[in-house]
């Protein structure tokens, strides 16, 4: 049996619980019935269903706590069986196979709190050290986490991001309630971390006030810019579909990122241009398509080049949920032979 350390269900959307939906939504068929189960604390609400795979409540803690005990004496109790972590975080004494997103609290420790920063240093290096396999999302990622630890290359598995179909049924009510209906715009989508650089977006924005800019994050406060919306609220993906479709750009200017979803979800729902910070990772990802800036350069924004003919179509063959389940699945069931 593989149990999925299913905390991430308990969890706000992020990127990083999304990859982890993503995943098991691929895991969720018939023959995988018995073969998958999904493990998370009994105190939670769980806004998610599957069909064939079981969602079981262990244990009387939350949060880190019941990760690292009430998951560990379960585990401890099925030690023939395995322990996929799909988030980062995982049981420290659980020897399984985790999914390392990046490693922003090493190269960009600013982000997160310094208790924060401090657990993830050991405890990532604890997992990759001593985990049977480590799965990543881009060949970057493996690539800092190569440099980074000594570990064969061959127990780094690349896992990555996915594009899901189009969602035809959209939500338009939030481009009327932020008078974006008509409206030529910049998109921003992400987290209000300090390598997200959001601050160069105001900036563009302060640069152009002829130009209309949306960022959709949580947590953001800023001084009143009439042709900056901040969308602060939770955001349906109804509503988010909506504000991709009918944005001009989707702008993100990161100075670090394990793979960059935004980007991806923008193109297939309809974004006309992509506008990024020229970084490995984004290079590795979208290749020629986008339109790029040095960041470390005094920034202004360029003239924009529309997204190549079959661009999207290309993308959506080289990044697959369902191939990236699979990747996992396949290494898991080989490394237990």
């Amino acid at each position: 049996m593989i149990y999925i350390n299913g905390r991430f269900l308990t969890k706000s959307i992020s990127g990083v619980v999304r990859y982890g939906r993503e995943i098991v939504k691929q895991f969720d068929i018939p023959t995988n019935q018995d073969k998958i189960a999904i493990l998370v604390p009994k105190k939670s609400n769980i806004n998610i269903s599957f069909n064939f795979i079981k969602i079981i409540p262990i244990g009387l803690l939350k949060g880190n706590l019941w990760e690292q005990i009430s998951l560990f004496n379960f585990m401890k109790k099925h030690k023939n069986d395995k322990l996929l972590n799909l988030c980062n975080a995982s049981p420290l004494f659980v020897k399984g196979y985790t999914v390392v997103h990046d490693l922003t609290f090493l190269y960009k420790p600013r982000t997160y709190s310094l208790p924060f920063t401090i657990w993830y240093k050991f405890l990532i290096k604890k997992k990759i050290n001593s985990d049977f396999i480590t799965f990543t999302i881009s060949q970057f990622c493996k690539n800092e986490i190569l440099k980074t630890y000594n570990i064969d290359r061959n127990k780094v598995v690349i896992a990555s991001c996915g594009i899901n179909e189009p969602v035809l049924d959209i939500d338009n009510s939030i481009l009327k309630k932020y008078k974006l209906e008509g409206v030529p715009y910049y998109l921003f989508v992400g987290a209000n971390y300090p390598h997200k650089n959001i601050d160069l977006i105001f900036k563009l924005a302060k640069e152009n006030p002829n130009k209309t800019f949306v960022l959709v994050t949580k947590g953001l406060e800023h001084e009143y810019m009439k042709n900056v919306a901040i969308i602060n609220e939770h955001v349906s993906n109804k509503e988010l579909k909506a504000l991709y479709k009918n944005a001009d750009t989707l702008i993100q200017l990161s100075k670090y990122e394990g793979f960059g979803l935004p980007p991806l979800e923008a193109a297939i729902n309809g974004t006309k241009n992509l506008l990024l910070s020229d970084i490995p990772i984004f290079r590795e990802i979208y290749g020629d398509g986008p339109n790029y800036v040095d960041i470390k350069k005094d920034v202004k924004l360029p003239i924009l080049l529309p997204l190549p003919k079959n661009y999207i179509t290309n993308l959506a063959k080289k990044y697959s949920w369902k191939k990236s389940a699979d990747i996992i699945l396949k290494t898991i069931n080989e490394n237990a032979k």
